[in-house]
């Protein structure tokens, strides 16, 4: 089951020490909401039935083509 199909929003617990980066930069924790509906990949583990994040890509921010839908 792929987490990106539809528009289901699958739920991730952040594990202490996940690596979260966009691009070549390393993006901390706190940061996170500010990227709220961009794409990303996430590597996790299930257990418990909680998924826990360990590693998260954000999508790099588009040349400007996408921004233009702000009118």
């Amino acid at each position: 089951p792929n987490g990106s199909i539809g528009t289901s929003k699958p739920r991730f617990v952040l594990q202490n020490g996940a690596t979260i980066r966009q691009g070549s930069k390393t993006i901390k924790a706190s940061e996170l909401a500010s990227h709220k509906g961009e794409r990303v990949k996430v590597r996790y583990r299930e257990a418990s039935g909680e998924r826990r994040a360990e590693w998260i890509v954000v999508a790099s921010p588009s040349s400007g083509k996408a921004k233009t839908a702000s009118n």
